[in-house]
């Protein structure tokens, strides 16, 4: 990528897949390219300046860290001079040196490692441990350090403060913010985009799709689900983004056309509200989804299994990722979008 810059990401572990397929999805939406080095490391090539990248840590839901790039290395010697070439560049400032990796050896020896490299870079700045204006990172992977300087820590407490159990209206079996905000990631959900969830439940979709800043509406059969919804918005200040109304499935055409369709239907049971057969359920949804969706548009869906999701004509699997809540509890994130046209 001509005149790009590379950025150095680490992501949360909590699942194997979903972080890198998250960054991955934003990236490609972005015109960015993105490389997986490992399950906690990914580099991105952008030319968007540093300051700019954070735009980033305000959209990914499994992101923990952004930094510069520097370089890449295989030996401590070579490491080492590295750090002072960053060191020189950042002189006359505050700085501090922090090393992370997987492997237990080096976490063990983290401390002595951190006071080397912090000699090194005294030369030029000011040690300050809290709050350096410059954080040299190094981030060791399968024999490799990267090296680095910090962007930004990603606020997770931001978006764990969006928990079910804080909302006014919720059920224990709600999604997750995080995962609900990954959902629409993939989805290619974002500012300027229209996107509707058809099964609102207690609103969880809906108000990350508010925050990320797009034209956002939602539906339910359950009339306290959508009073329910309204509820949680009111509690964010976020009812204003979203457009809310009562309706089956099927007449989710009346809000017109959308960029994203994306839901976390009801599940492993019928439709609780009017007993429907859950096949039949999700089979109604894709074909009013695919109806209503936009030139270029996703339809996203959680199922308890895949083999529950009906085959649609003009619709291809874009993405599948399982997460195992607990024993008798898989959900499975699927992102459909309409087949190419052959020449």
């Amino acid at each position: 990528m001509r005149g790009s810059a590379r950025y150095l990401f680490e992501l949360s572990l909590e699942h194997s897949d979903f972080p890198y397929n998250e960054l991955a999805a934003v990236s490609e939406r972005l015109g960015d390219k993105c490389t997986r080095t490992s399950k906690r490391i990914c580099i991105v090539e952008s030319p968007r300046t540093g300051v700019e990248m954070k735009a980033y840590g305000e959209t990914l839901a499994f992101c923990l860290r952004i930094s510069s790039l520097h370089g890449e290395y295989s030996d401590w010697e070579d490491l080492k001079r590295g750090v002072e070439d960053v060191a020189s560049a950042a002189r006359g400032s505050t700085a501090c040196v922090r090393v992370a990796s997987g492997d237990e050896e080096i976490r063990r020896k983290k401390p002595e490692l951190e006071r080397e490299l912090g000699g090194l870079v005294s030369r030029y700045c000011t040690i300050r441990l809290d709050k350096p204006e410059t954080e040299v990172r190094i981030v060791a992977e399968a024999g490799v350090f990267f090296l680095a300087t910090k962007i930004m820590d990603v606020d997770r407490r931001a978006i764990d403060s969006r928990h079910v159990k804080h909302r006014a209206f919720f059920s224990p079996v709600s999604l997750s913010p995080r995962y609900a905000r990954g959902l629409l990631n993939l989805c290619g959900v974002a500012r300027g985009k229209r996107v509707l969830d058809p099964f609102c439940g207690t609103g969880g979709i809906v108000i990350e799709a508010v925050l990320l800043g797009a034209d956002t509406a939602g539906s339910d059969i359950d009339p306290l689900m959508v009073e329910g919804t309204m509820k949680n918005l009111e509690q964010l200040g976020l009812a204003s983004g979203c457009e809310l109304r009562c309706m089956d499935v099927g007449r989710i055409g009346e809000f017109g056309t959308f960029d994203a369709v994306v839901t976390d239907p009801p599940y492993g049971r019928s439709s609780f509200y009017n007993r429907e057969d859950i096949g039949k359920l999700y089979m109604r949804y894709l074909n009013a989804a695919e109806r209503c969706l936009r030139e270029g548009g996703t339809i996203g869906i959680v199922v308890p299994d895949i083999k529950l999701l009906p085959e649609i004509e003009g619709l291809e699997m874009r993405v599948h990722i399982a997460q195992r809540v607990h024993k008798s509890l898989v959900r499975n994130y699927v992102v459909l979008g309409r087949k190419a046209r052959r020449a």
